[in-house]
């Protein structure tokens, strides 16, 4: 009878390394969730700031297109303006000139 108890006491001792190690092992693992949870929360913050930045940067754009365009439309207007004032100036007035010679 002297056996039994120290089979059970063996068994009890093996049974409370096995607590003890799913114990380490849970706890191990609630830490890294945690962790995690941390870091997914830095990183939502970042993806925040991100869309703010972005929205900014858009409306910028934006904004630098339409001058661009407007400097653009406006340098085309000059450029065809010279063209019509030049295209008087060569075209027109000889013939004006030619129809003033011929009634002279």
């Amino acid at each position: 009878m002297a056996s039994v108890p120290s089979s059970a006491t063996v068994l009890v001792s093996y049974l409370q390394a096995q607590v003890n190690d799913i114990v380490r092992i849970m706890r191990e693992t609630i830490k890294e969730v945690s962790e995690r949870g941390e870091n997914l929360d830095s990183l939502q913050g970042k993806t925040d700031d991100l869309a703010v930045h972005s929205n900014g940067f858009r409306r910028d754009a934006n904004k630098v297109n339409k001058r661009t365009c407007s400097k653009h439309v406006k340098s085309r207007m000059y450029l065809i303006s010279c063209v019509i004032f030049l295209l008087v100036v060569l075209l027109i007035i000889p013939v004006v000139t030619l129809a003033l010679n011929r009634h002279s």
